[in-house]
């Protein structure tokens, strides 16, 4: 439910490749999303690891460890970042902050799915709930086991 088909990645693959305008690309990313009733916002919250060692560090934007990008949440339980368009369930993601990993910035990085995981995303959908509401939070919620 909600990922997109080869099709529509090999697309946003060329498009990223012949770098055309974030204004164009936005602008698809928004109506495939309509067109698959998905809505995305961008991640804002305060790392899971660090919660789960029980540290208190700030809410801030994340970034892709790879390109830099913004990443955004979606009510499909996926992370898409805003730059490269790498998209994929919550649950296939490892995170990195400056408090627990020694890293420059808060970033994701693509991984192996673990239990833990899923249970840092449960804690990433109540902080998230704030910006979508209960109708998005719910949605999300469906969608996290299916991965």
């Amino acid at each position: 439910m909600g990922t997109w088909s080869k099709k529509e990645k090999d697309l946003w693959h060329k498009w990223r490749k012949d770098k055309l305008s974030p204004v164009v690309m936005e602008s698809v990313r928004r109506a495939i999303d309509s067109s698959y009733n998905l809505t995305y916002y961008r991640l804002y919250i305060q790392c899971p690891v660090c919660i789960g060692m029980g540290y208190r560090v700030p809410f801030t934007h994340w970034i892709h460890g790879n390109c830099g990008g913004y990443l955004e949440i979606g009510d499909n339980a996926h992370y898409r970042c805003a730059r490269c368009l790498h998209e994929d369930h919550v649950a296939f993601w490892e995170y990195g902050c400056p408090y627990h990993s020694g890293g420059n910035g808060n970033y994701l990085v693509h991984k192996k799915v673990s239990v833990n995981s899923i249970i840092k995303a449960l804690g990433i959908a109540v902080q998230m709930a704030d910006y979508g509401g209960s109708v998005w939070m719910k949605k999300f919620l469906d969608n996290l086991w299916d991965y």
